[in-house]
Protein backbone atom coordinates (compact mmCIF):
# COMPACT_ATOMS: atom_id res chain seq x y z
CA UNK A 1 0.00 0.00 0.00
CA UNK A 2 2.76 2.21 0.85
CA UNK A 3 4.68 1.63 -2.46
CA UNK A 4 1.23 2.20 -4.47
CA UNK A 5 0.83 5.95 -2.78
CA UNK A 6 4.64 6.32 -3.59
CA UNK A 7 4.00 5.58 -6.87
CA UNK A 8 0.99 8.26 -7.28
CA UNK A 9 3.34 10.83 -5.96
CA UNK A 10 5.67 9.83 -8.20
CA UNK A 11 3.11 10.58 -11.37
CA UNK A 12 2.10 13.79 -9.65
CA UNK A 13 5.74 15.02 -9.49
CA UNK A 14 6.21 13.81 -12.94
CA UNK A 15 3.77 16.53 -14.34
CA UNK A 16 5.86 19.09 -12.93
CA UNK A 17 8.95 17.77 -14.28
CA UNK A 18 9.93 17.18 -10.63
CA UNK A 19 12.38 13.80 -12.36
CA UNK A 20 14.53 13.27 -9.55
CA UNK A 21 11.66 13.66 -6.73
CA UNK A 22 9.53 11.38 -9.20
CA UNK A 23 12.56 8.71 -9.51
CA UNK A 24 13.84 8.92 -5.60
CA UNK A 25 9.39 7.81 -4.71
CA UNK A 26 9.67 5.06 -7.22
CA UNK A 27 12.89 3.50 -6.17
CA UNK A 28 11.75 3.64 -2.59
CA UNK A 29 8.32 2.20 -4.12
CA UNK A 30 10.07 -0.61 -5.85
CA UNK A 31 12.71 -1.46 -2.66
CA UNK A 32 9.11 -1.94 -0.50
CA UNK A 33 7.15 -4.24 -3.98
CA UNK A 34 7.11 -7.46 -3.63
CA UNK A 35 9.11 -9.21 -6.47
CA UNK A 36 7.52 -9.28 -9.37
CA UNK A 37 5.99 -7.05 -12.26
CA UNK A 38 5.31 -4.02 -9.83
CA UNK A 39 8.41 -3.98 -8.64
CA UNK A 40 10.46 -4.46 -12.47
CA UNK A 41 7.90 -1.69 -13.51
CA UNK A 42 8.66 1.02 -10.84
CA UNK A 43 12.57 0.13 -11.14
CA UNK A 44 12.50 0.73 -14.71
CA UNK A 45 10.38 4.33 -13.93
CA UNK A 46 12.67 4.86 -11.73
CA UNK A 47 15.56 4.56 -13.88
CA UNK A 48 13.71 6.65 -16.91
CA UNK A 49 13.17 9.22 -14.12
CA UNK A 50 16.67 9.69 -12.95
CA UNK A 51 17.59 10.10 -16.42
CA UNK A 52 15.53 12.43 -17.45
CA UNK A 53 16.81 14.15 -14.31
CA UNK A 54 20.11 14.03 -15.42
CA UNK A 55 21.48 11.47 -12.80
CA UNK A 56 22.45 9.33 -15.62
CA UNK A 57 24.97 6.91 -12.54
CA UNK A 58 21.83 6.56 -10.56
CA UNK A 59 19.95 5.43 -13.42
CA UNK A 60 21.76 2.87 -14.48
CA UNK A 61 22.98 1.80 -10.91
CA UNK A 62 19.45 1.04 -9.91
CA UNK A 63 19.00 -0.73 -13.21
CA UNK A 64 22.30 -3.11 -13.48
CA UNK A 65 20.22 -5.46 -10.98
CA UNK A 66 17.80 -5.76 -12.32
CA UNK A 67 19.06 -8.02 -15.02
CA UNK A 68 19.68 -10.96 -12.57
CA UNK A 69 16.27 -11.67 -11.89
CA UNK A 70 14.26 -10.71 -15.27
CA UNK A 71 14.44 -13.66 -17.58
CA UNK A 72 11.46 -12.20 -20.39
CA UNK A 73 13.56 -11.02 -23.27
CA UNK A 74 11.24 -8.22 -23.81
CA UNK A 75 11.82 -6.73 -20.13
CA UNK A 76 15.33 -7.57 -20.27
CA UNK A 77 15.54 -5.52 -23.80
CA UNK A 78 13.74 -2.45 -21.88
CA UNK A 79 16.21 -2.55 -19.42
CA UNK A 80 19.48 -2.52 -21.70
CA UNK A 81 17.76 -0.18 -23.84
CA UNK A 82 17.09 2.22 -21.24
CA UNK A 83 20.60 1.62 -19.83
CA UNK A 84 22.17 2.18 -23.29
CA UNK A 85 20.37 5.82 -23.07
CA UNK A 86 22.59 6.55 -20.04
CA UNK A 87 25.75 4.43 -20.49
CA UNK A 88 26.35 7.00 -23.57
CA UNK A 89 26.60 9.65 -21.24
CA UNK A 90 29.04 7.74 -18.87
CA UNK A 91 30.72 5.28 -20.40
CA UNK A 92 32.32 4.12 -24.22
CA UNK A 93 30.41 5.31 -26.41
CA UNK A 94 31.81 2.09 -28.74
CA UNK A 95 31.13 0.21 -25.97
CA UNK A 96 27.56 0.64 -25.28
CA UNK A 97 26.69 0.71 -28.94
CA UNK A 98 28.43 -2.56 -29.19
CA UNK A 99 26.48 -3.89 -26.45
CA UNK A 100 22.94 -2.44 -27.49
CA UNK A 101 23.40 -4.34 -31.16
CA UNK A 102 24.16 -7.46 -29.45
CA UNK A 103 20.70 -6.91 -27.27
CA UNK A 104 19.25 -5.93 -30.39
CA UNK A 105 20.30 -9.26 -32.14
CA UNK A 106 18.43 -10.99 -28.99
CA UNK A 107 15.31 -9.57 -28.81
CA UNK A 108 14.58 -9.28 -32.90
CA UNK A 109 12.66 -12.48 -33.19
CA UNK A 110 10.64 -11.44 -30.18
CA UNK A 111 9.97 -7.63 -31.01
CA UNK A 112 11.36 -5.96 -34.08
CA UNK A 113 10.49 -2.31 -32.74
CA UNK A 114 12.18 -2.91 -29.78
CA UNK A 115 15.26 -4.47 -31.64
CA UNK A 116 15.15 -1.25 -34.01
CA UNK A 117 15.36 1.09 -30.97
CA UNK A 118 18.53 -0.51 -29.88
CA UNK A 119 19.68 -0.48 -33.31
CA UNK A 120 18.91 3.45 -33.89
CA UNK A 121 20.30 4.20 -30.08
CA UNK A 122 23.84 2.47 -31.63
CA UNK A 123 23.75 4.80 -33.86
CA UNK A 124 24.12 7.42 -32.03
CA UNK A 125 26.56 6.05 -29.69
CA UNK A 126 28.80 5.07 -32.87
CA UNK A 127 28.51 8.74 -34.12
CA UNK A 128 29.67 9.84 -30.72
CA UNK A 129 32.52 7.71 -31.01
CA UNK A 130 33.48 8.93 -34.62
CA UNK A 131 32.57 5.42 -36.33
CA UNK A 132 30.19 7.56 -38.98
CA UNK A 133 30.03 4.53 -41.33
CA UNK A 134 28.68 2.23 -38.16
CA UNK A 135 26.38 4.72 -36.95
CA UNK A 136 25.02 4.83 -40.82
CA UNK A 137 24.61 0.94 -41.01
CA UNK A 138 23.04 0.72 -37.68
CA UNK A 139 20.06 3.58 -38.15
CA UNK A 140 19.85 1.65 -41.88
CA UNK A 141 18.83 -1.66 -40.26
CA UNK A 142 16.85 0.22 -37.65
CA UNK A 143 15.12 1.47 -40.56
CA UNK A 144 14.78 -1.84 -42.81
CA UNK A 145 13.40 -3.64 -39.62
CA UNK A 146 10.77 -1.13 -39.27
CA UNK A 147 9.50 -1.01 -42.94
CA UNK A 148 7.15 -4.01 -42.71
CA UNK A 149 5.81 -3.23 -39.64
CA UNK A 150 5.82 0.96 -38.71
CA UNK A 151 5.03 1.83 -35.51
CA UNK A 152 6.04 4.37 -33.31
CA UNK A 153 9.10 4.16 -33.04
CA UNK A 154 9.49 4.70 -36.73
CA UNK A 155 10.18 8.00 -36.62
CA UNK A 156 12.96 7.90 -34.07
CA UNK A 157 14.82 5.28 -36.39
CA UNK A 158 14.23 7.73 -39.24
CA UNK A 159 15.53 10.88 -37.53
CA UNK A 160 18.62 8.88 -36.06
CA UNK A 161 19.35 7.64 -39.95
CA UNK A 162 19.04 11.15 -41.23
CA UNK A 163 21.13 12.58 -38.65
CA UNK A 164 23.71 9.52 -39.77
CA UNK A 165 23.75 10.22 -43.51
CA UNK A 166 23.94 14.18 -42.60
CA UNK A 167 27.05 13.15 -41.05
CA UNK A 168 28.12 10.93 -43.95
CA UNK A 169 27.82 13.71 -46.65
CA UNK A 170 24.87 12.32 -47.76
CA UNK A 171 22.52 15.84 -47.65
CA UNK A 172 19.77 15.02 -50.20
CA UNK A 173 18.92 12.01 -48.66
CA UNK A 174 19.26 13.01 -44.64
CA UNK A 175 16.67 16.36 -46.04
CA UNK A 176 14.47 14.06 -47.41
CA UNK A 177 13.75 12.47 -44.03
CA UNK A 178 13.71 14.63 -41.43
CA UNK A 179 11.86 17.89 -42.94
CA UNK A 180 8.54 15.97 -43.39
CA UNK A 181 8.72 15.77 -39.44
CA UNK A 182 8.48 19.23 -38.56
CA UNK A 183 4.81 19.03 -37.93
CA UNK A 184 5.11 16.42 -35.54
CA UNK A 185 8.68 17.83 -33.71
CA UNK A 186 6.65 21.01 -33.23
CA UNK A 187 4.37 19.54 -30.84
CA UNK A 188 6.88 18.19 -28.65
CA UNK A 189 7.46 18.77 -24.68
CA UNK A 190 11.45 19.37 -25.01
CA UNK A 191 11.72 18.19 -20.95
CA UNK A 192 10.10 15.06 -22.03
CA UNK A 193 11.34 11.76 -23.84
CA UNK A 194 10.36 13.66 -27.18
CA UNK A 195 13.33 15.88 -26.14
CA UNK A 196 15.93 13.27 -27.46
CA UNK A 197 13.83 13.31 -30.61
CA UNK A 198 14.12 17.42 -30.62
CA UNK A 199 17.90 17.31 -30.06
CA UNK A 200 18.49 14.81 -32.98
CA UNK A 201 16.60 16.85 -35.31
CA UNK A 202 18.17 20.06 -34.32
CA UNK A 203 21.50 18.14 -34.82
CA UNK A 204 20.70 17.33 -37.98
CA UNK A 205 19.75 20.46 -39.43
CA UNK A 206 22.79 22.17 -38.40
CA UNK A 207 24.44 19.77 -40.36
CA UNK A 208 22.66 20.03 -43.65
CA UNK A 209 22.65 23.41 -43.23
CA UNK A 210 19.31 24.79 -41.98
CA UNK A 211 20.15 27.18 -40.05
CA UNK A 212 17.26 28.98 -39.30
CA UNK A 213 14.95 25.81 -38.55
CA UNK A 214 17.72 24.26 -35.88
CA UNK A 215 18.03 27.19 -34.38
CA UNK A 216 14.46 27.50 -33.81
CA UNK A 217 14.46 23.99 -32.43
CA UNK A 218 17.17 24.87 -29.90
CA UNK A 219 15.90 27.91 -28.55
CA UNK A 220 12.23 25.97 -27.51
CA UNK A 221 14.60 24.27 -24.68
CA UNK A 222 16.16 27.57 -23.89
CA UNK A 223 13.05 29.14 -23.32
CA UNK A 224 11.52 25.99 -21.72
Amino acid sequence: GVAKLLEETARTALDRHGYIAAANALALAARLSPDGADRIRRTLDAGHSFRLGGQAHAANDILVDLLDVVRDPLVRADIQLLRGSVLLMTSSMMETATMLVDEAGRVEAHDPSRAASMLALASLGAHGAAEVRLAVEFASRAVRILQPIGGPVQMTAELVYSFALALAGRVGEARSLVEPMLPLLDVLDPLSEGGFLLVTAAHTFSWIEEWATARRIYERFIVT
